[in-house]
């Protein structure tokens, strides 16, 4: 049985703001844009991290001070017998922290460290800004909207079901992502502190602006859509 690498950790949080990267000249209020929750799901037995094939991950949105970018802080947490792995991204940073727990639930031991990827980021970011409208139905995929977009990332081919006030879903051939908006934001997510010398990670995630489309993807905020990717 395949383990997927932990790497895919900050590129399943990257792929959230990667795609919205864009020259638009409008901007819009990004201080709406809310905390999300991803519910993963391999569809293949044999990718599993930590033994989970079906995981959540939280994130939340961190804006600019002018207002014209966003990166997402996140966390996904996975038991595996009496061990409890953390993997985050707090400042675009991204860490791993790994405790041991006692019957009770209580911790043990704690280590924490940088997670350093091989994936490589900057291509990722340009071929998941090639958003493209699906001129299929979403019958054939399950979607009710009928409102489909693909790209891709990684070798692997995504659609993506606008869901409306929902959120929205993102299938490939190995995994599914559903996206739903959270009602409360998360609070604050502060980066661990690290067991070895370092003293701090190497940002492998920036800031990236938001198109209408993509705001309306990320918020549900009908009156922001675009009639077709090239208006916005």
């Amino acid at each position: 049985m395949r383990v997927l690498d932990v790497s895919t950790i900050p590129v399943l949080f990257l792929f959230l703001v990667a795609r919205t990267i864009s020259h638009s000249r409008s901007h819009p209020n990004l201080a709406q844009l809310p905390s999300l929750q991803l519910r993963i799901l391999f569809k293949k037995e044999r990718l599993q991290i930590h033994g989970h094939s079906v995981f959540d991950v939280y994130v939340k949105p961190i804006v600019s001070t002018d207002n014209n970018s966003v990166y997402y802080d996140g966390f996904a947490t996975f038991l595996q017998g009496d061990l409890e792995f953390v993997y985050m991204i707090v400042g675009g940073a991204a860490y791993v922290v790994k405790r041991s727990l006692y019957g009770n639930g209580s911790i043990s031991t704690q280590t924490a460290k940088c997670l350093t990827s091989s994936t490589p980021f900057d291509s990722i970011v340009e071929a998941l800004n090639k958003l493209t409208v699906v001129s299929s139905t979403g019958d054939e995929i399950g979607c009710p909207s009928d409102v489909l977009y693909e790209t891709s990332f990684d070798g692997q081919d995504f659609i993506i079901c606008d869901s409306g006030d929902e959120g929205f879903v993102a299938n490939s051939d190995e995994l599914v992502v559903t996206v739903e908006y959270l009602d409360s934001p998360l609070g604050n997510i502060s980066p661990p502190k690290l067991s070895d010398d370092d003293t701090s990670c190497d940002v492998v995630m920036t800031e990236t602006s938001v198109t209408p489309m993509a705001f309306k993807l990320l918020t549900g905020n009908t009156a922001t859509a675009c009639s077709t990717l090239e208006t916005c």
